[in-house]
């Protein structure tokens, strides 16, 4: 059977780049439901953001699931782009019994993790000891830090909940040093949350109007349960983001939307991604110790 080459484009960190992450989904997008075998060739990517890996890890993962055949042509890949291949676990998808390398805390990558199924133990170990035990990430009062804990698994949580996502939900992420950022995606290859909220909510008109209407607080296309309020997780995360001058980004179905600088801008994507991703970027401020207005009420005595 013949195989289909595939040249899977550049992807800088930089996250305003909105032109480069329309063209990456347009080009990797449609590949999760062709049937015929694909080789991912690398020779035009020169870099490779933590976004773009957990779109092609939910590739890979959501294609192996189907029976498609999808390869990677490891000689196309340049060596810098190799390490954070091999180090983020996405060559091992592809080559599971070459992958010897190890995650390490002081390793500026956040490997990936699939999540197939609800496991609230595993979801809660990998964002313990692979994102909030990082020194890179900003030090926050207790109070603060474990609800930004159950605002990440609430993310885990609505990929269950909400996503009908075949392969459960794949998160990741990347230390820039010199940017002195710490990215982290979470990804899923459902229906989309935009699809999912026009569904439930009949009179918004399109999927940028159905993610707004997703990050509001409260807001929620499951029905509420007595002592289990939704809709705080990505709430919260705005928030947080907002305070700590980072970057918010989600892109669902046709819709893209970021936050950055106390700013929305929103735009459409020229395919429709296949699923949910969500982007964080989180300044890393050494110096700060971030939480609640009222755990600092002794500094206004």
């Amino acid at each position: 059977m013949n195989k289909k080459i595939i040249k899977v484009p550049r992807l800088d960190q930089n996250i305003d780049s909105f032109d480069q992450w329309d063209r990456f989904i347009s080009i990797v997008s449609p590949l999760f439901d062709k049937s015929i075998p694909i080789i991912l060739d690398f020779s035009e990517c020169g870099f490779i953001g933590p976004e773009g890996t957990a779109l092609i890890a939910g590739l890979k993962i959501f294609r192996n699931d189907r029976g498609y055949i999808t390869e990677l042509d490891v000689t196309s890949v340049l060596s810098s782009v190799k390490v954070v291949l091999e180090r983020s676990g996405l060559m091992g998808l592809f080559f599971p019994s070459e992958s010897g390398w190890q995650p390490s805390h002081k390793d500026s990558t956040l490997p990936i993790f699939c999540l197939k199924s609800k496991d609230k133990d595993s979801a809660i170990e990998y964002i313990e000891n692979q994102i909030l035990i990082r020194k890179e990430v900003p030090h926050m009062t207790e109070r603060l830090k474990k609800d930004i804990r159950v605002s990440f698994f609430e993310i885990f949580n609505n990929i269950f909940n909400h996503s009908e996502s075949p392969i459960g939900g794949v998160v990741c992420g990347q230390v820039f040093p010199t940017d002195h950022t710490v990215k982290i995606v979470f990804y899923d290859t459902g229906i989309g949350v935009a699809n999912k909220v026009l569904n439930h909510k009949t009179d918004l008109k399109s999927d940028v109007e159905a993610i707004e209407w997703a990050l509001e607080r409260g807001n929620s296309t499951l029905g509420e349960t007595i002592g289990q309020p939704r809709g705080l997780g990505l709430y919260l995360i705005q928030e947080f983001i907002k305070i700590n001058t980072g970057i918010f980004r989600i892109s669902a179905n046709s819709g893209a939307l970021m936050e950055k600088d106390g700013k929305r801008s929103k735009g459409m994507l020229s395919l429709p991604l296949h699923g949910t991703i969500i982007d964080i970027t989180i300044k890393t401020q050494e110096h700060l110790i971030y939480g609640y207005k009222d755990e600092f009420s002794y500094l206004r005595q």
